[in-house]
């Protein structure tokens, strides 16, 4: 998302419904890409939370590409979601 689109500081609102929208598309993308497989969805956020162990240029190029605000901004926006009682709850 193009640092115009993307402000970590805020969750996607239904007044805004560009970053509603991106929020779901992350939202099916993570349903999509663990098929539903809970060992599968473990093992991603294994990887995620021990990210301080990865290569080191895989740091850089996931900080570079605004990794960790994105994911920040994805669980503020599943929270959101989860408050919604007209949204589609998100599997997490």
């Amino acid at each position: 998302m193009p640092d115009r689109e993307f402000d970590s500081a805020s969750a996607p609102e239904r007044e805004d419904p560009f970053r509603w929208q991106q929020a779901r598309k992350w939202i099916q993308l993570w349903i999509r890409s663990t098929q539903g497989d809970p060992e599968v969805r473990d093992g991603l956020r294994r990887a995620w939370e021990n990210r301080e162990d990865w290569p080191l240029p895989v740091q850089q190029y996931a900080a570079e590409m605004k990794l960790p605000q994105i994911v920040e901004w994805i669980c503020k926006a599943i929270e959101e979601m989860k408050k919604d009682p007209d949204s589609d709850k998100a599997e997490e």
